[in-house]
């Protein structure tokens, strides 16, 4: 599942949009899949891509973070990464990065 979240007030902070895709054949989609699913997320959220302030995506693979990064036009300097200090982190991946983004003043309350 991916999430399209809004940086507002605290009394405001939601989900604004998702879109949910699998693939049980074992086939890698993530290159060509997620940027879709980012974008219908999107989409459903009345957003775009120029949306965009920080692209956080599963800290599984540099090569598909930087190609989902590279089909949404998103910068690598508003890519959020940790892969290169930790490797994947499971689940924890997107909370540990999400969190050195705030400690470093990336990313704003």
């Amino acid at each position: 599942m991916l999430s399209c979240f809004c940086a507002c007030d605290s009394e405001e902070d939601s989900l604004f949009g998702f879109d949910l895709h699998s693939d049980g054949d074992g086939n890698r989609f993530a290159v060509s899949v997620v940027p879709q699913t980012i974008e219908a997320s999107l989409a459903k959220a009345g957003l775009d891509r120029s949306d965009i302030d920080w692209l956080l995506l599963h800290q599984a693979n540099q090569r598909i973070i930087d190609g989902v990064a590279t089909r949404l036009e998103v910068p690598k300097d508003r890519v959020i990464t940790n892969l290169a200090n930790y490797g994947n982190t499971s689940a924890a991946s997107i909370p540990l990065a999400l969190d050195e983004a705030g400690k470093s003043n990336k990313v704003k309350p």
